[in-house]
């Protein structure tokens, strides 16, 4: 039989929830650049929050938040050469 009540749980203990594959890659190396521009890029995005969220209208949000520029009117950075050429 293979019901189950609805108290039962795992009697085992797993690692769960280590890595996060938001990016893949060939590449170890090509990875771990490509998490530090990420990392990079959200400390961009949460130094302008912050300044705005203290009253600060005038501070520059990174390229990439396209609802903060499209629904919000907020300014945003110049997209990156990279981008703007293969466009």
């Amino acid at each position: 039989m293979l019901a189950q009540p609805r108290t039962a749980y795992p009697t085992t203990c797993e690692k769960r929830f280590g890595l996060r594959p938001t990016i893949a890659a060939r590449s170890h190396w090509a990875r771990i650049e490509e998490l530090l521009r990420d990392r990079a890029w959200l400390e961009a995005y949460e130094t302008a929050r912050a300044r705005y969220r203290a009253g600060d209208r005038a501070v520059i949000f990174p390229y990439g938040t396209w609802k903060l520029r499209v629904y919000y009117r907020l300014r945003c950075d110049d997209p990156p050469a990279a981008c703007s050429q293969a466009a």
